[in-house]
């Protein structure tokens, strides 16, 4: 593979990142300001005295938003990567619990997750060890 081409499949993966920050910060921001209205999105609607969970969701939420944000501005592939393949684990981990406790259809949505963002991790890490080459 030449250069180039490289080069633009390493702007695309960067860039990408971008959307996965963005919607993890949003996730996370609506987590925190409607609590209720966001369980029920999530898979599990909780009564109004047990949203701490979900805020706390949605801090954690933020901080991987904002993690991934870093290493887009620092163009550093692994960090993406493995902040990718953290942010695929939360997923994962949403799916178990949803699917135990709450809806089928929100849980299949956390699964997809799951998939999608282990697939671009991998993709990202072996862009930047050289596969595509």
């Amino acid at each position: 593979m030449n250069v180039l081409l490289k080069n633009d499949l390493m702007m695309l993966a960067v860039d990408f990142s971008v959307i996965f920050s963005l919607v993890s910060i949003i996730i996370g921001v609506l987590a925190i300001l409607k609590p209720n209205k966001m369980s029920k999105g999530f898979g599990i609607a909780l009564d109004s005295d047990k949203t701490g969970y979900v805020i706390s969701l949605g801090a954690r939420d933020i901080f991987m938003g904002l993690v991934l944000l870093y290493f887009y501005v620092e163009k550093d592939l692994i960090g993406i990567s493995l902040t990718t393949a953290l942010l695929a684990l939360v997923a994962l981990a949403d799916y178990l619990v949803v699917k135990k406790q709450g809806t089928k259809k929100e849980s299949i949505v956390h699964l997809v997750s799951f998939i999608f963002i282990s697939i671009y991790s991998f993709v990202v890490l072996c862009i930047d060890v050289g596969v595509f080459r």
